[in-house]
């Protein structure tokens, strides 16, 4: 069957199923897709198990809604999809091109859709993803690997009226929007930037809302005294003979067939510009409380929170465009965590990365007779913390913490690093000595933090689970988020 015909009958075959949640296969020379429409919305992990999806439109709204709850969806990768859309003579938003990877209007057009495919999926299987319980660091190598993926060197931001910044960057600006990270988008950028996975070139700058960060305001000549935007300009003349400046109006005299120009104060007929008198500026008046001033206030509101500022008071934002770097490729052809310490050469000392780590508890918890407890000690604040000393201090801070630790372990116990969790083992101890030590523990490294960084109040709080195969498999969801 032609692929053209194929997918007629499949726009028929959805529409006559129950519609919000149908899903049609299409096959392609061999690639399988999954054919939705726009209003869709059954759960997005049924269409993480094909090559690519297929939206078809019917309104703009429903369509960017589609595409940007499938990019900010991070389980099984499903962000990282091909995604196309099945477009008529309709006009569609153009920033939904920097989150596609193109149209299907025609027979011949599916077949080039099979080819942009299998490019992604050739870019996708040198990278390797961690999945990360911080949401922020999964964002950051998340949008990273969607432009590796697209075989993108840069990242380009693209003027979109949906976003607050007035900029759209894939991925980042998606998350943002669905409210899942805690940080906005240019704070994301910017730690990307500081941990070297992109190198940031100027485009230009914009002002955004000093209240909420908006871009969309709406600016305005305001009078100094009141406020007001009733007002009117006039030019202001100087004459020569006598000095008087004075506003336009007050030289005008009405004379039957028109008007001339006198001056006020010595009564002349003011005949030639240049010769008589000169314009050097122009004046404004107030006509809501009738003040005279030569320069007036701009003022700009703001459309999303109506908070209204003079423009000396606007946010000043650089809008950027983002080469990815040598050291991101190789972060995501590894596996590294962006903001996690085992990364490029960064491991703390004395501690086991991610993987060895569950390997090993996974390992003890199948030994015969073995009985053992896993400390999960977490960071409260982390984000405040790391602001206090420094991110150049975190790996060091941390090294002095797992020092700690390890003098209360035995010589076979394991630790481990997750920030915002520090992990460690207390093997054949009972449960009884266990929370006695991981109390002590707690109680010194929160001494130590006190001491040295003037901290009043504590930072650390701790958790005690036996080592089980259970244990180990939820100690894996933890992380992942689940």
């Amino acid at each position: 069957m032609k692929a053209h015909s194929l997918l007629h009958r499949s726009v028929l075959d959805a529409s006559a199923d129950a519609g919000h949640n149908a899903l049609v296969e299409i096959r392609v020379d061999g690639d399988c897709f999954v054919y939705i429409y726009d209003f869709y919305l059954g759960m997005l992990d049924r269409l993480a198990q094909y090559d690519g999806i297929i939206i078809e439109t019917t309104k703009s709204i429903f369509t960017r809604h589609a595409v940007w709850r499938i990019r900010s969806y991070f389980e099984h990768n499903l962000f990282l999809l091909p995604l196309f859309l099945r477009r008529s003579s309709r006009i569609l938003d153009a920033s939904l091109g920097a989150m596609t990877d193109g149209y299907v209007s025609t027979e011949e057009s599916l077949f080039e859709v099979v080819s942009i495919t299998r490019s992604i999926q050739e870019n996708r299987e040198k990278i390797r993803l961690p999945e990360m319980a911080d949401i922020d660091a999964q964002v950051i190598l998340g949008h990273l690997a969607y432009g590796v993926s697209r075989g993108q060197q840069t990242i380009k931001p693209i003027i979109d009226r949906d976003c607050r910044m007035g900029y759209l960057y894939p991925i980042i600006s998606a998350i943002e929007a669905n409210g899942r990270i805690r940080s906005s988008v240019v704070e994301l950028l910017d730690e990307a930037e500081s941990l070297g996975y992109v190198k940031a070139r100027m485009l230009q700058s914009t002002y955004v809302c000093s209240s909420c960060e908006d871009a969309f305001l709406q600016f305005r000549e305001v009078c100094p005294a009141c406020l007001s935007s009733d007002i009117v300009t006039e030019e202001v003349v100087h004459h020569f003979r006598c000095a008087h400046v004075a506003p336009l109006s007050d030289f005008r005299q009405e004379i039957q067939g028109g008007h001339i120009l006198e001056c006020p104060k010595c009564n002349h007929e003011l005949k030639h510009i240049g010769v008589d008198f000169d314009k050097p500026s122009s004046m404004h008046r107030c006509r809501s409380c009738n003040k005279d001033f030569q320069n007036y206030h701009v003022y700009a509101r703001c459309t999303t929170c109506d908070h209204d500022q003079n423009v000396e008071h606007l946010i000043k934002r650089d809008v950027k465009e983002y080469d990815i770097t040598d050291k991101a490729l190789a972060s995501l052809q590894r596996g590294l965590s962006a903001r996690e310490p085992d990364q490029l050469g960064e491991v703390i000392p004395e501690t086991m990365d991610w993987s060895l780590f569950i390997k090993a508890l996974a390992f003890e918890a199948d030994r015969p007779g073995a009985s053992g407890q896993l400390v999960s000690i977490e960071i409260e604040d982390l984000k405040g913390l790391i602001k206090q000393i420094g991110s150049k201090n975190k790996n060091k801070l941390l090294t002095e913490l797992i020092q700690v630790i390890k003098a209360s372990q035995g010589a076979r116990d394991m630790r481990n690093v997750q920030l915002p969790f520090l992990y460690f083992t207390l093997l054949d101890t009972s449960a009884k000595d266990a929370e006695d030590i991981a109390q002590r523990t707690v109680f010194l490294l929160n001494h130590l933090l006190k001491d040295n960084l003037s901290i009043k109040q504590a930072l650390l709080t701790t958790e005690l689970t036996p080592i089980t195969k259970g244990g180990v498999t939820e100690l894996e969801r933890k992380k992942l988020g689940v």
